[in-house]
């Protein structure tokens, strides 16, 4: 196991291409750069602000992310 290393060294060796973002697991950067945080992730849909948040068409609500819209969406606008 070699975490312990990285993490008791601080050292953060998976870089992104994107971003300042730095981890010591491959994984993390790996789902990081599938992520709407990175600015080159792979995931931005068409209901994402500039900020990668995820805004509702109808008031103009913004959530960090996609489930917490779904969950206003249904209980304010009474929909998906």
């Amino acid at each position: 196991m070699f975490f312990p290393r990285f993490v008791h060294n601080k050292e953060r060796p998976f870089k992104c291409l994107h971003c300042d973002y730095s981890t010591y697991l491959k994984a993390r950067l790996a789902a990081h750069m599938k992520s709407r945080s990175c600015p080159g992730g792979k995931d931005r849909a068409a209901n994402t602000a500039e900020d990668g948040r995820h805004v509702c068409e109808q008031c103009g609500a913004k959530y960090g992310e996609k489930r917490f819209l779904t969950l206003h969406k249904m209980k304010k606008h009474g929909r998906v």
